[in-house]
């Protein structure tokens, strides 16, 4: 389906959302809703709002929005139901199962079962966005994360780590790459949006994504990308949304041999100032002559070639985790740059007297 021809439909957004790759917020308690109300969607029903019974998980889709609730695990929806979105199949409403998380597309929900692994899916089908394939409905295989987007769905296949995408394809938004489907890599965080999809990549968390780019949605940065950082979580814009948001790993508390030294975050990387430090490979460990000055690193960068420096090192980089081999600007070295032109100011006043 093309993207103008959904927008084209589409007169008013009432409710923008966007989906967390690493799953929803848990906690236990009493739903609130605000915002549009047209349909009654941000009006949760005694089951939820703390009168009959509280939630442990939350979903905002398009006009409607859904809960699991607290004890049972039964998945409550409310709001517009035109497509049936509102309206969990007993496999989840707690009739044959309940559901351990649920996400919320534009017209279409979906769920992974308890005790199961398996997706179930609901509401609006014109792309298959809600029949689940056999790779993780039970049949062949079952899934840990669950994502549904504005007209396709994606989930991660468990044990494998694999994502595997279905419903509207268009742009390719429910093909993901190799770097993430298995062929060359899994991931372990899943965010499908209106027409793009991304995933955080096991083992590097790279943020890798896919489909509709025009506004650059599937073009993750290089603080994220791997480049110069990667991510923790990722949240593709749905209901119509084309943009995309990720939290920075950082370097030293992310479970990531980042810099491939062997050494792995705070304080086994000699790297890492503390937990916060945002990178493995500072200016002063990173094999690099930053300044220009023929020194480099606090170990002639030994640490970034296997133990065998490149070099003489840098009397500046004092320690391994400081992240510049320039010296600061501290007042003897304003006073060494400022003596040449105190000569020449000097010589200047002498022969105007």
């Amino acid at each position: 389906m093309s993207l103008d021809l959904i927008r084209a439909a589409v007169l008013t957004v009432a409710v923008a959302t966007a989906w967390l790759a690493a799953g929803l917020a848990r906690s236990d308690g009493p739903v609130v809703g605000w915002g549009d109300n047209y349909y009654g969607q941000a009006t949760p029903p005694a089951a939820v709002n703390g009168t009959a019974g509280a939630a442990t998980a939350i979903a905002a889709g398009g006009l409607y929005s859904c809960a699991i609730q607290t004890g049972t695990g039964n998945v409550v929806c409310w709001g517009n139901n035109d497509f049936g979105q509102a309206t969990p199949p007993a496999a989840v409403n707690g009739t044959t199962g309940t559901a351990a998380t649920i996400s919320a597309g534009w017209v279409h929900s979906c769920a992974i079962q308890t005790g199961t692994g398996n997706v179930v899916c609901w509401g609006n089908n014109t792309n298959g966005q809600a029949t689940p394939p056999a790779a993780v409905n039970g049949t062949t295989g079952t899934a840990t994360t669950i994502s549904a987007g504005g007209f396709d769905s994606c989930a991660i296949q468990a044990g494998t780590g694999n994502v595997v995408c279905w419903g509207d394809n268009y742009y390719g938004q429910a093909t993901p790459p190799a770097a993430v489907n298995g062929t060359a890599g899994a991931a372990t965080a899943i965010a499908a949006g209106t027409a793009h999809s991304c995933a955080i990549q096991a083992g590097t968390g790279n943020v890798v994504c896919w489909g509709y780019n025009d506004n650059g949605e599937a073009t993750p940065p290089p603080s994220v990308d791997g480049t110069t950082g990667t991510a923790t979580a990722i949240a593709a814009a749905g209901t119509f949304g084309e943009h995309t948001l990720a939290i920075a790993a950082r370097g030293c508390d992310d479970g990531i041999d980042n810099d491939g030294d062997g050494l792995i975050d705070y304080p086994s990387d000699p790297g890492c100032h503390d937990a916060t430090s945002n990178t493995e490979s500072p200016a002063c460990q990173d094999g690099i002559d930053n300044d220009g000055d023929g020194k480099l690193d606090f170990d002639g960068g030994a640490s970034a070639n296997h133990g065998v420096a490149l070099g003489p090192l840098d009397p500046q980089c004092t320690q391994p985790w400081r992240n510049s081999e320039v010296p600061s600007c501290g007042l003897g070295a304003e006073l060494v740059l400022l003596l040449p032109l105190l000569g020449v100011a000097r010589r200047r006043r002498g022969g105007l007297e």
